[in-house]
C-alpha cells in the first residue's frame, strides 16, 4: 500500500472501510501529500504486519485530526526501508515511522494508542513542523527500543507542554534538534531521561525562546552539544540532579525558575497548636503557579528558592502558639517539596530568623518594621506585663531553637512574650539583593 494515495490532492476524503490491511507490510506514504485531505477514518486498520509506515501521512496539510489509536508498531523491522523515499539531507533510507506525521502543518490533535512506539528504533522527524500541534498524549508512547529521536518536535511551535516523564531513553544516541523551534514551551521536564548512550545533542533546544527551566535528572548523563541552547534567549535555569553532568546549574541569586510542589500533600491547623479557634481543622494545601525566584546559591550547587508572593497566612495565639510556631512552619513549609524533583523544604527550625530580618531584607522593610506601634512590645494578650508564671515552653523568650527539655515558668522565673505582629507585603521589591549571599 506504499503511496496508495500519494501525492492526490485532489481528494478531501476517502472511505478505507472497503480496505483488508492484516497482511500489508508496506504502508509507508499511503497518504503521502494529500493536501486537500480533511478527514481520514484508519480505525480499522489492522497494523500487525506493517514493517514500514515512514511518511505515511507527510504533508496532509488540511488535515485536523488523526486517530491511531489502533495503530500496533511490533511488527515494524528497523531495517526495512520505504519505498521510493530516502531523506533529501543525508539520502539514507526512510524506515520504521520516521515522518509519520511531519509538515501536517493544520493538524492539532494526534491520538496515539497505548504502547504506541513498540520495538520502533527510529523517530526521526515524527511530529517535525507540525506547527499547530496542540493535543499531543505522548504519556502511553513505548520508547525503550527507541536510538534516534532527531528532530522528534522539531518545528512544534503551538506545543506549550509536552509529558515524557515515563520516556525510556537508555538507547537513544542522537536527540539533535530534537526540541528546535517550539516557541512556546515554558519548562520541558527531563528527568526521567536516561543519556547513557547519547551523543548527540546538536542544537537540541535551539529557538526554545519561551523556555525557562530546564529538569534534567541524575542519569543524564555528561554530554556537550553545538549550539545546544542556541536562540533560548528566557531560559533562567538548568536543574541538574546529576553531580557529575557537564551542564551545570547555571542558576543565580535572583533567577525566576519553573516550580510546582506536590499537590497532593496536606496540612491541617488545630487550635491545641495554634491558640487560634477560628483556624481549627483548617486544612492547607499547597499553592501551584507561583513565581519563584533563587534566594541562595550555596557552596555545595544547593539551590534555595522561595515564591515572591504570600503564600499561607497563619495565626498563632497566646501561648499555644508561641509554643508551636516553628513546628507549625516546619510542617507547612514541608508540604512545597517535591520528591520527582528531589526538592525539599528548609527546616524552619534551621533559620536564624535575626538574621533573615537585618542581612537579608531591604532598610525600608526594616524601617517599616520598627514603626509599628506595638513592635517590641509586650502584648497584653499574650498574659500581660508579668509574663507567664507557670507551663512549660519549648522556645525561649527571644523565640529561638526549641530545647528537648523546654523551659518551665515560675512566679520567680516568669516568661515575658514580646509582641511580634506587624505587617509589610512580602513581595521581591522588599528584599535587598546586595545583601544575598554570593
Amino acid at each position: 500500500m506504499a503511496f496508495m494515495f500519494g501525492y492526490n490532492s485532489a481528494i478531501e476524503s476517502i472511505d478505507t472501510s472497503y480496505l483488508k490491511t492484516s497482511q500489508v507490510e508496506d504502508m509507508s506514504a499511503m497518504f503521502l501529500a494529500c493536501t486537500n485531505l480533511k478527514e481520514i477514518d484508519v480505525s480499522d486498520f489492522d497494523t500487525s504486519s506493517v514493517k514500514v509506515m515512514a511518511c505515511m501521512f507527510s504533508s496532509c496539510t488540511s488535515l485536523k485530526t488523526i486517530d491511531v489509536s489502533d495503530f500496533v508498531t511490533t511488527g515494524i523491522d528497523n531495517t526495512t526501508a520505504a519505498a521510493l523515499i530516502k531523506w533529501s539531507d543525508t539520502e539514507t533510507d526512510c524506515i520504521a515511522i520516521e515522518g509519520m506525521f511531519q509538515k501536517c502543518t493544520n493538524l492539532e490533535t494526534i491520538i496515539l494508542g497505548e504502547n504506541f512506539g513498540a520495538g520502533v528504533e527510529s523517530m526521526y522527524q515524527l511530529f517535525f513542523n507540525c506547527t499547530n500541534l496542540v493535543n499531543l498524549d505522548t504519556t502511553k508512547m513505548n520508547t525503550s527500543s527507541v536510538k534516534n529521536m532527531k528532530s522528534l518536535f522539531n518545528g512544534c511551535n503551538s506545543l506549550t507542554s509536552v509529558d515524557l516523564r515515563k520516556w525510556d531513553t537508555s538507547k537513544v544516541t542522537t536527540m539533535a534538534s530534537m526540541f528546535a523551534h517550539n516557541i512556546n514551551l515554558t519548562d520541558i521536564d527531563l528527568v526521567s531521561f536516561n543519556t547513557i548512550k547519547l551523543k548527540d545533542v546538536t542544537e537540541m533546544f535551539k529557538n526554545c525562546n519561551k523556555l525557562n527551566t530546564l529538569h534534567l535528572g541524575q542519569n543524564f548523563a555528561k554530554m556537550n552539544g553545538t549550539n545546544m541552547f542556541a536562540d533560548c534567549s528566557e531560559l533562567e535555569a538548568i536543574i541538574s540532579q546529576n553531580e557529575g553532568s557537564t551542564i551545570a546549574t547555571t542558576l543565580k541569586v535572583g533567577d525566576y525558575v519553573t516550580y510546582d510542589p506536590d499537590t497532593s500533600n496536606s496540612y491541617t491547623l488545630t487550635t491545641d497548636l495554634t491558640g487560634y479557634s477560628s483556624q481549627n481543622n483548617k486544612t492547607i494545601t499547597p499553592t501551584t503557579g507561583l513565581k519563584w525566584r533563587v534566594w541562595e546559591v550555596k557552596d555545595n550547587g544547593d539551590v534555595v528558592i522561595m515564591p515572591t508572593s504570600v503564600v499561607n497566612v497563619i495565626y498563632m495565639r497566646g501561648k499555644k502558639g508561641f509554643s508551636n510556631y516553628i513546628t507549625v512552619l516546619d510542617d507547612i513549609a514541608k508540604m512545597y517539596a517535591n520528591d520527582y524533583y528531589k526538592v525539599s523544604a528548609d527546616d524552619v527550625e534551621a533559620l536564624d530568623l535575626d538574621d533573615l530580618e537585618t542581612t537579608r531584607v531591604a532598610d525600608d522593610f526594616l524601617t517599616k518594621r520598627n514603626a509599628y506601634s506595638n513592635y517590641g512590645k509586650t502584648n497584653a494578650e499574650i498574659n500581660g506585663n508579668s509574663g507567664y508564671t507557670s507551663g512549660t515552653f519549648y522556645v525561649n523568650d527571644e523565640g529561638d531553637t526549641p530545647t528537648a527539655t523546654g523551659r518551665t515558668a515560675s512566679s520567680s522565673n516568669p516568661i515575658v512574650i514580646k509582641n511580634t505582629y506587624y505587617t509589610i507585603s512580602p513581595t521581591w521589591n522588599n528584599l535587598n539583593n546586595s545583601k544575598f549571599p554570593n
